[in-house]
């Protein structure tokens, strides 16, 4: 996703899916871990992706999205991957982000797509670890749903339970500014967990109860 500050950022990604979601996985990157994985990225263009072709292109067999310098963004726009629905799913990738202090991005996951222009759902977020970097956002919903630093629980009522790990503000020093950064995500069921340069950011659960999963945090 592209957000209306302006930005540039760079995608590479490395899947680990058992039912997967989507972003990139460059050409050379290791090999898909176990029957069950799907790469996504073709390593050359972006068949099979919805996108804006003003913001969105490869580039060294790594996915760009850039705005352009000089313009802004009046509206988010997102690469939407189309070939296939998911369910839970163990996603790894790894992004650089640079442009003004506000420039932040993020990938969408249990969300409904109308169009690369509007997306309803979860957001893991990403920045340059000021503010967003490993937070869940609801997007077009509930907005900030799991600050970085703490476990959250919603149930079907909407009452939340929460525990803090961490200060978030202690994340911040974990970004790696002109390299690459690692960002996995983790979806069993209602349960998402976030995890950026091996370390553990934030633990969401939200929904109701089904399927004998327990809203329970654990």
């Amino acid at each position: 996703m592209l957000c209306s500050s302006k930005i540039h950022s760079i995608f590479s990604a490395v899947l680990l899916l058992w039912i997967g979601e989507s972003l990139a996985i460059p050409a050379g990157a290791q090999e898909p871990p176990n029957d069950h994985s799907v790469q996504l990225f073709n390593g050359n263009d972006l068949d099979g992706f919805e996108y804006d072709p003003k913001y969105w292109t490869v580039r060294d067999q790594v996915i760009v999205g850039e705005i352009p310098p000089g313009q802004s963004l009046d509206h988010n726009t997102w690469l939407v991957y189309q070939r296939q629905a998911f369910a839970d799913f163990e996603l790894r990738f790894q992004f650089q982000i640079s442009g003004l202090p506000a420039a932040n991005s993020g990938v969408q996951i249990r969300s409904q797509v109308e169009s690369f222009r509007h997306v309803n759902g979860y957001q893991a977020d990403l920045d340059m670890g000021q503010t967003w970097l490993g937070r869940i956002y609801d997007e077009h919903g509930r907005a900030l749903l799991v600050e970085r630093g703490m476990r959250v629980a919603i149930d079907s009522q909407g009452q939340r339970r929460s525990q803090t790990m961490a200060p978030a503000d202690l994340y911040q020093v974990l970004f790696r500014e002109r390299e690459w950064n690692d960002y996995r995500i983790v979806a069993i069921g209602p349960r998402v967990s976030i995890w950026i340069n091996g370390t553990l950011f934030c633990i969401g659960q939200a929904g109701p109860v089904k399927n004998g999963i327990s809203s329970s945090l654990g």
